[in-house]
């Protein structure tokens, strides 16, 4: 049997994340937002709210789309993007540090499978995930 959740989400939740999927995939040159990174965690937003997202993490500058033929929805992580997460050990102690604050703007809601066995999925996004050592 299976069950299904929900859990909503932050902006700040979601930047967070797709800056550390960046970061543990650089050794890809860059990966599709919505297909590599928002569908997979469990995330599906509309067209609206995908802009939005898309604006924002544009807005950090430590993200930048790629340019080029079929290069549309792709992004990377800049280096200054780099950086920070070394230094600071993710995007939520960057702004806490920088600037003594957090959002809490809803974004969206997280939809997983929870099936009745001992391998349930375990969604990084809701549990606000950080596995960079600190």
């Amino acid at each position: 049997m299976e069950q299904q959740n929900t859990k909503t989400v932050t902006e700040d939740d979601v930047i967070e994340y797709v800056i550390q999927q960046l970061y543990q995939n650089l050794d890809k040159n860059e990966l599709h937002l919505e297909k590599d990174i928002l569908v997979p965690a469990g995330l599906e937003l509309d067209e609206r709210q995908s802009e939005h997202l898309r604006e924002l993490l544009l807005a950090t500058q430590l993200i930048k789309p790629s340019i080029g033929f079929g290069k549309n929805g792709f992004i990377y992580l800049t280096g200054q993007g780099i950086q920070i997460i070394k230094t600071y050990g993710s995007y939520r102690n960057f702004i806490r540090q920088t600037h003594g604050l957090e959002h809490s703007q809803v974004i969206g809601e997280i939809r997983n499978q929870e099936k009745r066995s001992t391998n349930q999925p375990n969604n990084d996004i809701a549990l606000g995930y950080d596995d960079m050592a600190h």
